[in-house]
């Protein structure tokens, strides 16, 4: 190791880990594909395409050709153009000079006989959970957030992935130790990439309330955390490149023109098959244009903030497990050694040089495929990280400066937390009716709940209900009845419900209100 690496010995029980060190990956300056039939696109359809630098297909020329059956000359052209790849089973001719098309037939825009073998198919890998329906990827974005909004703080782990910190006060580990703080990568594949849908949509998370996330890189903000989101949501042991990240877009609705996004669109016309005919369609994509990527930068301030060597950190670098070779046990076993050194040789090492601290630099560039790189960046991080990994009890513990602040999620579930009666028979002995809030912690908490019973134009036709509660637990949930009657001779003949709950330290109103209707018969 080179004089800027430290080692610490680990002992020898560790002899059946096997440690696979990836290759490294660099992305492909404007390579990339997007296509596809509308905005939910069959996987098996989506082909690594011709683009240009913005990641937008390069179609064919619009033209005309005769119909196959009635000779009479039909429109053609406009065809997104998959790249090829010869192979024993390709019979494609590359020119040397000048992208590797596959025959396309230029009326349908398909692929002509002969070359189905040619086509490259984009591999999702983890990344298939875009297509997990909306309110599941909700309910994902609304616990990160959470967790994100009640930590004590939040850091960026050496792959540039969020990291949040906090007391753990209910002794969520059971060792008996409430003073203490616990950190947890957020890791799940679906909550990151609602990180990256909720950037690209907003900018933030938090909605109404951001939280005030890490950025030690100047000048992106925004899309260098939608990047991580993105490059964690991935296979370990896969590839982001354009052609993925156009499709994830595409998945998401991201490149739906109707879309609100902070980024500008550019728009297009290809023609494709939709329901069985050919015909023009219209298809738009994000553009990168402003966005700029250099790992040399980014993984010289990762982890954020520095936290290793513990005694004295230094911006870059982290730890992992190596096979000490220079040694081993009694018996011969293999020892194993926690390295503490740099990112950026050690997880993108430059082989063609004798240089141990040279590194490769990867694509230099920006726009689209600079996001590409910078996710697939961090999903080599990961990866290396997944292969080396420190065993628990022995990682140097992550420092923050971490003040423990009252913070919990109340809520009102939408399935159950108001409960009133369906119908309601004016002439009817009052019938009971329920709310109930829950609180997800962390800590304690204390507010109101009020509930409304309006008509039509937001006359009240029930006296507000108002409850206080204080002291209720983590995990806890309380409920309260109220009696619905109608005295009146006549009403509308719908009651309209609204509940909701507030709280001092409550840090997500999202999930604070909820609506029902009662039908009332005379």
């Amino acid at each position: 190791m080179n004089g800027q690496t430290s080692i610490k010995p680990v002992v020898s029980f560790l002899s059946a880990l096997i440690l696979a060190v990836p290759a490294a990956v660099i992305a492909a300056p404007g390579g990339g594909g997007g296509g596809g039939g509308g905005d939910a696109p069959d996987y098996g359809d989506l082909f690594v395409l011709y683009r240009d630098a913005d990641g937008v297909p390069i179609v064919t020329e619009p033209t005309t050709a005769p119909d196959p059956e009635t000779g009479l000359p039909v429109p053609a052209g406009l065809c997104q153009q998959p790249l090829a790849v010869p192979s024993d089973t390709c019979p494609v001719a590359c020119p040397e000079v000048g992208p590797c098309l596959v025959p396309l037939d230029p009326i349908t825009c398909g692929v002509q006989v002969g070359f189905e073998t040619c086509t490259q198919e984009v591999d999702f890998g983890r990344m298939n959970v875009a297509r997990a329906p909306a309110d599941v990827m909700a309910r994902q974005l609304d616990d990160v957030v959470v967790n994100l909004a009640t930590a004590d703080c939040i850091t960026l782990d050496p792959a540039g992935r969020l990291v949040y910190t906090m007391q753990d006060i209910n002794d969520s580990d059971g060792d008996g130790d409430t003073a203490e703080y616990l950190s947890s990568e957020v890791d799940s594949p679906l909550q990151n990439l609602a990180i990256y849908k909720e950037m690209i949509l907003y900018g933030q998370l938090g909605g109404t309330s951001p939280i005030d996330l890490p950025t030690p890189f100047t000048g992106y903000g925004f899309l260098d955390t939608a990047a991580k989101g993105l490059g964690a949501a991935s296979d370990k042991g896969g590839f982001i490149d354009v052609d993925l990240v156009v499709y994830v877009n595409q998945i998401l609705g991201l490149s739906a023109k109707e879309t609100i996004t902070q980024l500008p669109k550019k728009c297009i016309t290809v023609r494709q098959e939709v329901q069985g005919v050919v015909q023009e369609v219209e298809k738009c994509f994000l553009l990168y244009s402003d966005y700029s990527y250099r790992r040399r930068q980014t993984y010289r301030l990762l982890p954020y903030p520095p936290y290793i060597p513990e005694e004295s950190p230094i911006a870059g670098w982290f730890e992992y497990l190596d096979l000490y070779t220079d040694a081993t046990g009694p018996d011969g076993e293999p020892l194993f050694w926690i390295i503490e050194g740099r990112i950026l040789p050690a997880v993108f090492p430059d082989t063609s040089t004798a240089d141990e601290t040279d590194f490769l630099l990867g694509f230099r560039g920006g726009n689209i495929g600079g996001l590409a790189q910078a996710a697939d960046d961090a999903r080599a991080v990961i990866d290396f990280m997944h292969n080396h990994p420190v065993l628990s009890g022995y990682e140097t513990p992550l420092t923050c400066d971490a003040t423990h602040q009252t913070a919990y999620d109340l809520s009102i579930s939408p399935e159950s937390g108001l409960q009133v009666p369906v119908r309601l028979v004016i002439t009817d002995e009052p019938r009971e009716a329920t709310i109930t809030v829950a609180n997800a912690g962390p800590d304690v908490a204390s507010g109101t709940v009020t509930v409304t019973g309006l008509n039509f134009n937001g006359t009240p036709l029930v006296a507000p209900i108002v409850r206080d509660f204080s002291n209720l637990a983590a995990g806890a949930s309380q409920t309260w009845s109220f009696l619905v009657e109608i005295t009146v001779p006549w009403v509308p003949n719908r009651i309209f419900w609204t509940a909701t709950v507030t709280g001092e330290h409550d840090v997500n109103a999202n999930n604070n209100t909820v609506t029902a209707v009662t039908e009332i018969v005379k």
